[in-house]
């Protein structure tokens, strides 16, 4: 991203004929739409709850069908929990 902003930058102070200055300048657009997309798009920190090898804290969520599940409802049976972390 940097390096096309960059060489855009060059090409264009270098006195490029039109056609590397068109290039030029769309390398540097390209780069900065892509520099705001990145900085829209990215995920807030947010410190873990839990950690390794920490007790799971109980919830509450709605499985596929809609009903209730609770975790202490699966406490003495084995079991894989699996979190799924999207950004959509």
């Amino acid at each position: 991203m940097a390096v096309g902003i960059g060489a855009g930058i060059y090409a264009i102070s270098g006195g490029a004929n039109w056609l590397g200055n068109t290039a030029a300048g769309l390398s540097i657009a390209i780069g900065i739409f892509y520099f705001i997309l990145r900085a829209q798009s990215a995920q807030s920190s947010v410190p873990p709850i839990a950690g390794v090898g920490d007790k799971i804290p109980d919830f509450t969520a709605l499985d596929d069908n809609g009903n209730e599940f609770q975790l202490a409802s699966l406490q003495g049976k084995p079991f894989l929990l699996k979190f799924f972390r999207g950004h959509w």
